[in-house]
C-alpha cells in the first residue's frame, strides 16, 4: 500500500506541474467574448498532415474570471481512450482526438520539387516571373518537407491558398501555421466565405513581417455567422527573397464542456 500510495503521489505531482507548465505552442490571439479560451496547446507531431485524426492537448482558462491559486484538488475524467480531461479551478487541461482540414498540411507525403500542390490551387505569382520559374514549390528538410514561396522582385508577389473548406462542423476554429522567413516578410492568415462565395471576413496571423527563427503563429476564433466556408493562405506579399512553411492546421475546435469535455 505504501508503495502504491507513493506512486500516486508522485503522479499527482506530475500532473500539476505539467498542468502549470507553459505548452509548445504560443497563447493564440483571440475573439472569444464568453466562458473559456486556449491558452496552450501542445499538438502530436508528424500526425497532422496525414488526414487521419491525431491528438491535440488544450489548456482552457476562463480569462474572465481570477485563477484558482489553490491546486491540491484535481478532477480528473477519462472517456473513450485516450480522450481526457483534467480541471483545476477555472482551468481546464483537454486531450482530443482532432482533424486538420487543411490538404497535405505537413507536406511531408508530397515529392521533393512538386510546385503544384493538391488542394491549393489559388496561386498568386509576381505577374513579371519568367515563365516555367518555380516560384512556390515543396523541398526536403531537416525532418519531413515543407513548401517554399518564393519571390524574386522587391515588390514580388509569390502567395498560395487552400480550396474552400466546410465550415460547419464547430463554432470555433484553430488556424496554426509553423514557418520562417529566408530573406522575404511573410504573410499568413484565413478568410471567410458564405454560401455565396462571398468573403465575409479575413485576418492575417502573420502580415507583412520577417520571422527569422521557426516560429508557430496562432489564432483562434468564433467561425462568423454567415460563413459556411474557410481558407487558408501563406506566401509572400510585395517583396522580394524566400519563405519557409513548415505547416498549415485549421483545426475544428470548440470549447469543452464542463460535463462532457474528455468523453469523446
Amino acid at each position: 500500500h505504501g508503495l502504491i500510495e507513493n506512486r500516486l503521489e508522485s503522479l499527482t505531482d506530475e500532473l500539476r506541474q505539467f498542468f502549470l507548465r507553459q505548452l509548445p505552442l504560443p497563447q493564440p490571439q483571440t475573439w472569444v467574448r464568453n466562458g473559456a479560451r486556449p491558452t496552450g496547446f501542445s499538438i502530436e507531431r508528424n500526425r497532422h498532415g496525414s488526414g487521419a485524426p491525431f491528438l491535440f492537448l488544450t489548456r482552457w482558462s476562463d480569462v474572465g474570471q481570477p485563477v484558482d491559486a489553490s491546486f491540491d484538488e484535481f478532477a480528473l475524467t477519462i472517456g473513450t481512450f485516450p480522450q481526457m480531461k483534467l480541471t483545476c479551478g477555472n482551468r481546464v487541461l483537454d486531450l482530443r482526438w482532432v482533424n486538420n482540414m487543411v490538404p497535405f498540411g505537413d507536406f511531408d507525403s508530397l515529392p521533393s520539387g512538386a510546385s503544384l500542390i493538391p488542394g491549393w490551387p489559388e496561386i498568386y505569382r509576381s505577374p513579371r516571373t519568367a515563365p516555367g520559374t518555380n516560384t512556390i514549390f515543396v523541398e526536403t528538410a531537416e525532418v519531413g518537407r515543407r513548401l517554399v514561396t518564393v519571390s524574386h522582385e522587391k515588390d514580388g508577389m509569390a502567395n498560395c491558398a487552400t480550396v474552400f473548406l466546410p465550415a460547419a462542423e464547430a463554432h470555433f476554429y484553430l488556424l496554426a501555421v509553423r514557418c520562417k522567413s529566408d530573406g522575404a516578410k511573410l504573410v499568413a492568415g484565413w478568410r471567410w466565405y458564405n454560401s455565396r462565395d462571398e468573403l465575409v471576413d479575413s485576418h492575417n496571423v502573420i502580415n507583412q513581417k520577417i520571422i527569422e527563427t521557426w516560429q508557430w503563429r496562432t489564432e483562434y476564433r468564433e467561425r462568423p455567422a454567415s460563413a459556411a466556408y474557410v481558407q487558408a493562405a501563406a506566401g509572400i506579399f510585395k517583396d522580394r527573397g524566400r519563405t519557409l512553411i513548415d505547416d498549415v492546421l485549421v483545426i475544428p475546435l470548440d470549447p469543452p464542456n464542463p460535463s462532457t469535455a474528455g468523453t469523446g
